[in-house]
């Protein structure tokens, strides 16, 4: 049964390029390689072929040392169409292999046998991996391809009449493409040529900021269940809006409702069920924001580490990826140090082009998911387990500042206390508190460190009057928050792990529950 497809009603279809990549032995050893060929296996992608360079070598020595698995064998077992190219230096063999492929109905993978350094002194063993050929070396190569006394070199007409085909190619098949759309669009109905062509030219904005959401602020939620609410508003009016979890989107609350699962025989839904991939889920999700979708994925924060080349391959590209990570505190407490994140926030706040949101309620989740529509830029949604009540002076538009006053003293302001998240709701019950003791604080939300410090010199001042000491609550590393505070004293983070315990053991026990925090806050002042 044909995968259903929601554009292409005709025999030949408006999006039908194949996937090709190249791979070497290294990159079948890496555990990526298996989670994303199981997958595809999984749900036949058959438009996926892998062109494997077999060369039996590695930088260390010969292959045999470290990988001596039957590569056809593990990926037939995944549900893989396996070729075998005995010459890997017969363009035409290579080429039968590849047009065999394409007639698959699985996923399939050319096993191309060459040899490493071929013609060299060296050829076929390490020494050639990264190493530079003497010049005895290359004039006896020369000397057995018949150009003795010629430089290797690329010639300027052969070059420029290769450039012109793929030039002239590239217009034909965009001339092509052109006419058959233009047959399409007499039978498709107006709104799917809208989506569609928002969809190809990566034009689609969504002004959360005017759509009303009921808020109660007497009711205390998960940010969880809030985001759900939100993604599900932005999958209504976003037909490109797609993703999924490693396996836990009943706990990260990321299904997206009434649009279908993504399998074998159904492409057309948006649900993707990714199993216990972290790893491939966030190469994967790069390829969708290659491909013109708004994609995003989801596992717990502490989870995140597996994830860790693929988001900094997101930020490198400076793709549209959203990944969501829930559990974003030591307060999961009886799940244990393993799943209580510390360093998490620090290590991707780190990341360079990288935006990460910690909203603290529903306005300012709102007005992070308004950013990332509309900014369309790699970004992190960090999110609590703890349920939160909305917070009276939290600002859908602020968000886009990435930190703002949130609450402020009556009178005098003796302490600034720059919190995130769930945190924020914290800091209030603290500056509460303080105000019984005659002591004003001023609260900063700062749901995205990075939006503020490309702030101007002016706003930033603006938010810390002088002589008000500075404090931070995060539970988390106080990594990164150094810039804000004239000593580490001054931190009301976590550098430790925790325990397995209830959350308010797990919080007395960091020293960063209400009576311990209003201590040190007093102590410091």
């Amino acid at each position: 049964k044909k995968p259903k497809n929601k554009f292409s009603k005709k025999t030949k279809p408006l999006i039908d390029y194949y996937t090709y990549v190249l791979v070497s032995d290294g990159d079948l050893m890496e555990g990526i390689s298996y989670e994303a060929a199981s997958l595809a296996g999984n749900l036949k992608l058959n438009k996926l072929i892998v062109l494997y360079d077999s060369n039996k070598s590695t930088m260390d020595g010969p292959l045999n040392k470290s990988f001596n698995e039957s590569v056809s064998a593990r990926f037939s077992s995944q549900g893989w169409n396996t070729l075998i190219v005995k010459n890997g230096n017969s363009v035409s063999e290579i080429d039968k292999a590849i047009t065999k492929a394409k007639k698959s109905e699985l996923p399939s993978i050319i096993i191309i046998n060459t040899k490493i350094g071929d013609g060299s002194k060296l050829e076929g063993t390490n020494k050639i991996h990264s190493g530079e050929l003497t010049q005895e070396d290359y004039a006896q190569i020369k000397t057995k391809l018949g150009v003795e006394g010629l430089p290797f070199t690329i010639l300027k007409e052969p070059a420029e009449n290769i450039r012109d085909q793929v030039v002239k190619r590239g217009i034909a098949y965009a001339e092509e493409w052109e006419k058959i759309y233009t047959e399409y669009k007499k039978e498709m109905i107006p709104e799917n040529i809208i989506q569609f062509e928002n969809i190809i030219y990566n034009n689609i904005g969504l002004d959360l900021t005017k759509i009303n959401l009921e808020i109660n602020y007497d009711v205390k939620e998960s940010l969880r269940d809030t985001n759900s609410k939100i993604m599900n508003i932005i999958s209504d009016n976003l037909p490109n809006f797609i993703g999924g979890s490693a396996d836990v989107s009943t706990s990260t609350k990321t299904y997206l409702n009434n649009k279908g699962d993504i399998t074998y025989n159904n492409f057309s839904s948006k649900n993707i069920f990714y199993g216990v991939r972290e790893n491939a889920m966030g190469a994967i999700t790069n390829g969708l924001a290659i491909s013109g979708f708004r994609p995003f994925a989801s596992t717990f924060l502490a989870f995140s580490d597996f994830m860790k080349p693929s988001i900094r391959m997101s930020a490198l590209m400076n793709l549209p990826v959203t990944y969501i990570f829930t559990h974003d505190s030591i307060t999961v407490g009886q799940d244990g140090p393993t799943h209580q994140p510390i360093e998490q926030l620090s290590n991707l706040r780190a990341i360079p082009n990288l935006y990460v949101y910690r909203p603290a309620d529903i306005k300012e989740l709102m007005g992070t998911w308004h950013c990332i529509i509309n900014e369309r830029k790699p970004s992190v949604i960090s999110l609590a387990k703890t349920e939160v009540k909305p917070q009276t002076g939290t600002n859908i538009l602020n968000v886009s500042k990435g930190a703002y006053i949130e609450s402020d003293s009556e009178g005098d302001i003796d302490v600034v206390i720059i919190a995130t998240g769930a945190e924020v709701q914290v800091a209030n019950s603290l500056k509460e508190r303080l105000k019984t003791q005659g002591i004003g604080a001023r609260i900063i939300s700062m749901p995205c460190m990075e939006k503020f410090l490309e702030q101007t010199d002016e706003y930033k001042l603006s938010l810390f009057p002088e002589g008000a000491k500075i404090f931070v609550v995060e539970y988390g590393s106080s990594v990164g928050w150094e810039k804000f505070v004239i000593s580490s004293d001054y931190l009301l983070t976590v550098d430790e792990f925790g325990k397995s315990a209830s959350k308010d053991e797990i919080l007395k026990y960091c020293k960063v529950d209400i009576d311990s925090m209003l201590e040190r806050i007093k102590s410091m002042i």
